[in-house]
């Protein structure tokens, strides 16, 4: 046994094929029910830790979508069979969910269900795996177990059909009913949604590159329903393979009102957000963002399991905003998967990333700004020189005339080749070179000569610019140094 397990853990690690991987992921969780069945703790126990491990890597890292959906089921059926109390809950249900028409509900005894809603959420998103989904609705006398997906008048699709009117409607249909929803407990279907797109929103819908329709996702028609609670608003909870949704409408029944029409009026954009592709204009988050603009509060929370079997698909997480992202625990996977991706960057994306990025550009001049001031304040006199020819040599002079005076100095020359003078108190001067790229001097050259001086404790700052006329120095002199300059114009024509 341990050979295969060896066998199938180098498939899902090398494999790149996608039928390969969902053939092997099939047969490792059809083994693991059979081994869990004829030898549960010498044979099955040990297996499912190994293959568990493979299942996560091809969950978080397979480059096909569709594959990371499959990949998320088999690590739940393995989950649930190490789970003795879900086993048994299985074995219970199965008889009562097959007595159930399509339409129709069954009652399950409270003792099943109370203390353990979540595990009993699980095992049944691991029974629609390949059949209809549920919905759990909590009464007096136990459970009500839903069996497929119910249809009534809605006020959503009367005024959608209004504004939409179309001559290819059928006339033997009701063009005005929408799905119902029971209870706050919602088990979806993984295989039952349209594999083409109909002219009624809000349905689900097969998303190719996905190999599913998002069951993760609430439905806009359950986020409407949410809202029909009158007396406060319970939270609705949405069992899959990715893990637990959880939709809460909004506290204040003024605002669920406000939200049950907005959401009324606007179904069809809603839904339209849900169905993102590659292709749409907003951000993967652009559906949940716009829920929560409703008051609703939308969250994936994976179930109680060791990482990283209970961790997220980031491929998963990027449709739920982060309230905080960069204190999520799985931000990093959410950076790599954003950038190593297929899908490209939105308007919105690349209007944010060049706000980001005009923000870091005002801050460091502003950084730069703040930083020349200071500098300035250290240097109790600053000297420019400008003129034609000549301004090289007369810089010089001023900085021997402050040497002779005991004064420490930096004097910035622009002759044949950019150097400045440097000099401490009562010491010799000294020549240094200033790097200049491609040999252009920039505004720029002066801000780290004088920051520089303002380090080294100089008393005076001597500068000679050229290519300016005095109008013009004037206000550049104003600008990087704040006044206190003593102007002078050099009519020396020679060295």
């Amino acid at each position: 046994m341990l050979d295969v397990s060896a066998v199938w853990l180098s498939l899902l690690s090398d494999e790149s094929n996608a039928f390969v991987l969902r053939t092997t992921l099939e047969a490792v969780c059809r083994s693991c029910e059979v081994w869990s069945d004829l030898a549960r703790d010498t044979v099955f126990l040990p297996i499912a830790e190994i293959m568990l491990s493979g299942v996560a890597v091809v969950h978080s890292s397979a480059s096909d979508y569709a594959v990371r959906r499959y990949a998320a089921q088999a690590q739940e059926r393995i989950s649930l069979l190490q789970n003795e109390e879900a086993v048994a809950l299985k074995k219970v249900l199965t008889p009562l969910v097959r007595n159930i028409k399509p339409g129709n509900y069954g009652r399950v005894p409270g003792k099943l269900v109370r203390g353990r809603e979540d595990l009993f959420g699980r095992v049944l998103s691991v029974m629609a795996r390949d059949d209809f989904g549920f919905t759990v609705k909590k009464g007096l006398r136990g459970y009500r177990l839903y069996r497929g997906s119910d249809f009534e008048f809605q006020y959503w699709r009367m005024t959608h059909e209004m504004f939409n009117p179309s001559p290819d409607k059928r006339q033997a249909f009701r063009h005005t009913i929408g799905r119902k929803l029971r209870g706050q407990m919602i088990v979806p279907s993984a295989i039952l949604s349209e594999q083409t797109r109909t002219k009624v929103p809000g349905e689900p819908l097969h998303m190719s590159q996905e190999g599913g329709w998002r069951p993760y996702l609430p439905l806009p028609g359950e986020a409407l329903a949410s809202l029909g609670q009158t007396v406060r608003a319970l939270p609705v909870k949405t069992y899959t393979a990715e893990g637990m949704t959880v939709l809460i409408p909004p506290r204040s029944p003024l605002r669920r009102c406000w939200a049950a029409l907005k959401l009324m009026l606007g179904f069809a954009g809603y839904s339209d957000l849900r169905n993102w592709t590659e292709k749409s204009g907003q951000p993967p988050s652009a559906y949940v963002e716009a829920l929560q603009g409703l008051g609703f509060q939308v969250e994936l929370q994976g179930y109680d399991q060791p990482a990283p079997e209970g961790r997220p698909d980031p491929s998963v997480k990027r449709f739920f905003p982060a309230v905080i992202p960069f204190l999520d625990s799985d931000w990093w996977l959410g950076v790599r998967e954003y950038f190593f991706s297929a899908y490209g960057n939105s308007l919105y994306e690349l209007g944010l990333f060049s706000g980001l990025v005009l923000c870091g550009f005002a801050l460091h001049r502003a950084f730069l700004h703040r930083r020349a001031l200071g500098a300035r304040t250290r240097l109790p006199l600053v000297i420019g020189g400008w003129g034609t020819r000549g301004k090289s040599g007369v810089e010089r002079l001023k900085a021997a005339m402050f040497e002779g005076r005991g004064h420490s100095l930096v004097s910035k020359t622009t002759g044949c080749e950019a150097l400045f003078l440097h000099s401490y108190a009562f010491g010799k001067t000294h020549e240094m070179f200033l790097f200049r790229p491609y040999d252009k001097a920039t505004i720029w050259e002066h801000h780290r000569l004088m920051d520089r001086a303002g380090s080294l404790g100089s008393r005076g700052l001597f500068v000679g610019m050229h290519g300016v006329d005095a109008v013009v120095c004037q206000d550049i002199a104003a600008q990087l140094v704040q006044g206190r300059l003593l102007h002078h114009y050099q009519y020396i024509s020679g060295p």
